[in-house]
């Protein structure tokens, strides 16, 4: 049988411990203020690297950029040791920051490999 991907997407509701373990209690849910941006980066092994974006912060190719090189360049070497040397493949949607020319050269310096969307 072959290994499987599976992903997914947790969020605790107003501080609330999720235990898996369904109440009869009601809790009043507000809305939040802002949303928080999570950029998460996986494999077939698990989580490589979660990434929140401050609040109020926008996510153009600068900032897509800089975390690709110190965030996640230096994740993957800690937590997939030999990847770099042997590769990098990766795979984002069609987003403007995935696709700007800054992006596309912050890739390049790295060495990642950049995988078609099939979208």
């Amino acid at each position: 049988m072959g290994a499987s991907l599976c992903t997914g997407v947790l969020t605790p509701v107003h501080g609330m411990e999720t235990s898996g373990i369904i109440s009869e209690k009601k809790f009043k849910s507000q809305p939040s203020a802002r949303k928080v941006m999570l950029t998460i980066f996986w494999d077939s092994q698990g989580v490589i690297l979660e990434h929140y974006l401050e609040r109020g912060t926008t996510v153009n190719s600068v900032v897509y950029s800089e975390m690709l090189s110190t965030e996640l360049k230096p994740a993957i070497r800690t937590k997939r040791r030999g990847l770099m040397s042997s590769g990098v493949l990766l795979l984002h949607d069609n987003a403007r920051p995935h696709n700007a020319i800054h992006t596309l050269r912050t890739l390049e310096n790295l060495g990642f490999t950049v995988l078609e969307n099939p979208a």
